[in-house]
């Protein structure tokens, strides 16, 4: 048991990590690296709709900006989301996880670019989709499977309890993305919520915190 639980927090990044997704490179806006990317399109546009944005003084250029990036982030998250946790043997799961760690950065980074916009819309938006993400790779971390060989006479059951300790804090960091999608809203203009822009986002996180942590709902006006 203690040897599966020990391959269980290490494969998943939980070694040295003590809640959440293994954290990836720092996060700079200011500087955010080039890397390559299953979304060559969008993160053309995107890095256009940055440099067009760079030293303007008007809103518009940013708000392009926002959505380019926004864009590229929702083609990252859909590669992310057609990623399994799984293999036949120890090194082909931990291929597999360090897939999913490496997508998982690729949406989460672009999702916090486009928050630190500062676009009221477009953070709504960045901040419940991050929310959809943690509670996306939380699901992945329960649906994995290290396949035969990994911790002799143990079961699903088994691996499922040591894998649930590891998901849990990055629901809560799901959680915490979603109240920050409403915390924006609440600091918006009245009938902000019912806004066509961000009603989708502000739907998704009071439905998720309903689920959630329910009694959080309360202090969320816009899920009333």
């Amino acid at each position: 048991m203690r040897a599966l639980a020990t391959f269980a927090a290490c494969m998943l990044g939980a070694c040295a990590a003590a809640s959440g997704p293994p954290r990836g490179p720092e996060y700079d806006p200011a500087n955010t690296p080039e890397a390559r990317s299953g979304c060559p399109a969008e993160a053309k546009a995107a890095k256009q709709a940055r440099e067009d944005a760079i030293g303007a003084e008007e809103s518009g250029p940013r708000e392009k900006a926002a959505a380019a990036v926004f864009a590229q982030a929702e083609c990252e998250r859909r590669l992310f989301d057609a990623l399994h946790i799984d293999g036949m043997s120890p090194e082909d799961f931990k291929m597999s996880v360090g897939e999913a760690k490496t997508q998982f950065y690729s949406a989460q980074n672009l999702y916090l670019e486009v928050v630190a916009f500062n676009i009221p819309t477009a953070t709504v938006a960045g901040y419940s989709r991050l929310g959809d993400l943690y509670g996306a790779y939380a699901n992945k971390l329960r649906k994995s499977d290290p396949g035969p060989g990994v911790g002799e006479g143990t079961g699903r059951a088994t691996w499922l309890a040591e894998v649930e300790p590891i998901a849990r804090p990055v629901d809560r960091d799901a959680l915490d993305y979603y109240g920050k999608s409403l915390d924006v809203v609440m600091m918006g203009p009245p009938n902000f919520a019912d806004d066509a822009a961000v009603a989708p986002y502000v739907k998704a996180a009071c439905a998720a915190i309903r689920v959630g942590e329910p009694s959080k709902l309360d202090g969320y006006p816009p899920c009333r």
